[in-house]
């Protein structure tokens, strides 16, 4: 009988992307317009992305997990 390992969890080096990903966007000299671009999304009921938006803002703003 061959015995395999799977591995789990996330690739290596993903958790690296992400803070590296991370890090420019919180370094990046528009960000304060993204932010508010979503804002803006998620308050006007005609915006195509509300729903997107208002889940992107709950998701970070909530610290409730259900």
């Amino acid at each position: 009988m061959v015995n395999i390992t799977r591995t789990r969890g996330r690739p290596s080096g993903t958790r690296a992307a992400q803070l590296e990903l991370q890090e420019k966007l919180y370094n990046h000299p528009d960000n304060h317009e993204v932010i508010e671009t979503i804002y803006r999304a998620a308050l006007d009921d005609e915006h195509k992305n509300q729903a997107a938006a208002q889940k992107l803002l709950m998701d970070r703003m909530s610290l409730i997990s259900v």
